[in-house]
């Protein structure tokens, strides 16, 4: 898969860049100022400006591999301390949105485990009952949207620095968003013939 390749609107020679002041999108000649987003986001931004900004010669969304002097951003000598203190930053991020992973999915667990009590120890009639597979089914839906959201995480922070730049970890990390996923019954499998 790779990485992500980014888009950028051009006319061979001009790019679209974005004033922060004015806060609105301006053309520039520089390829360092223009912007570079995803494919999605770079269109929606093109189909707004097709017939004011753009509408003179012929722009169009190239990606930035295609941008001729793609190489014009590292020309210039870059922030290492900077990049170093925003990539501690997203990391320490990381760590600690795991360690409330890790609480939360705790707490669920507990949870699950009360409902499994109430299961064991008491009649109860359909009403009752049906109200306890609806408790236990809302836990264990956010289960599982807890462990997905860990593993992801736990991808990022194990591929490390080396991992994101050669793609790997945004390969592990997109596997892991599209994979469906399907149980498999161990014993019951009569449950699972709907």
């Amino acid at each position: 898969m790779g990485s992500m390749v980014h888009y950028t609107i051009s006319d061979g020679k001009r790019y679209v860049g974005y004033e922060s002041q004015e806060q609105q999108h301006i053309i520039v000649e520089d390829y360092s100022k223009a912007i570079k987003l995803r494919y999605n986001e770079i269109n929606a931004i093109y189909s707004r400006l097709a017939d004011n900004l753009l509408k003179d010669g012929e722009w169009k969304i190239i990606s930035t591999i295609e941008a001729k002097d793609d190489l014009t951003e590292a020309m210039e000598e870059p922030d290492l301390g900077a990049i170093i203190e925003v990539l501690e930053k997203n990391f320490d991020l990381l760590i600690k949105r795991k360690k409330v992973l890790d609480v939360e999915r705790l707490s669920i667990e507990r949870e699950i485990t009360d409902i499994y009590h109430a299961m064991e120890f008491y009649n109860l009639d359909a009403a009752k009952g049906y109200n306890l597979y609806r408790m236990m089914k809302e836990r264990l839906i956010r289960r599982r949207k807890n462990k997905d959201e860990a593993a992801r995480i736990e991808h990022i922070l194990t591929s490390g620095i080396k991992g994101i730049a050669n793609g790997q970890a945004r390969e592990r990390f997109e596997t892991e968003m599209m994979e469906d996923k399907e149980y498999r019954p161990r014993v019951l499998k009569e449950l699972f013939e709907i």
